[in-house]
């Protein structure tokens, strides 16, 4: 699978080899990847939880092998720095409707830089060119300001309420 290539940005699934890597130990997937090694400090509830994560994610890329890029962390690499400053997943395979959910994240230091904008646009965009995406849903905390406005930036719409959280879409242009 080849990354996704945006003006200042690469995109990059990682693969089940490089999940592994990770697992050992983030910096080795670094430099498997040929990048700058990034230290992001954990407290350790973060630390349990990404581990947590991490092996799920390996047990979802080994039972899809097919569609394994439905399951993996996609790392955001700034160009200029040859570093991640994020990542992007999807939750799973489209469903009967052809619907996806993403999840985003940018590294505090790389915050309001519009890099989430052109990370989205990116994988969205990538999404929209299967033939079986019709939506992309994304979820945030009503008190999440920064993520709504990029989402409404982004031509999301509110799906749908519940009690903390918003659930957007954006349905495939025509």
């Amino acid at each position: 699978m080849e990354p996704i290539e945006t003006k200042r940005l690469k995109i990059i699934p990682l693969t089940p080899e490089h999940l592994f890597l990770c697992r050992q130990g983030r910096f080795l997937m670094e430099r498997s990847l040929g990048l700058t090694e990034t230290f992001v400090e954990y407290d350790d509830d973060t630390v349990k939880m990404v581990s947590e994560s991490l092996e799920e994610m390996i047990r979802l890329v080994r039972q899809n092998e097919n569609r394994w890029y439905w399951y993996t962390n996609w790392e955001i690499i700034l160009k200029s720095e040859n570093r991640i400053i994020g990542g992007l997943a999807f939750y799973s395979q489209p469903d009967d409707t052809g619907t996806v959910e993403i999840g985003y994240v940018i590294q505090e230091a790389y915050r309001s830089a519009g890099y989430a904008f052109e990370a989205l646009s990116g994988i969205i965009s990538w999404a929209f060119g299967m033939e079986n995406v019709n939506f992309v849903r994304a979820e945030t905390l009503k008190t999440n300001d920064v993520s709504m406005a990029l989402l409404e930036k982004l031509g999301f719409e509110i799906f749908r309420q519940t009690g903390d959280t918003l659930l957007w879409q954006k349905a495939k242009p025509h």
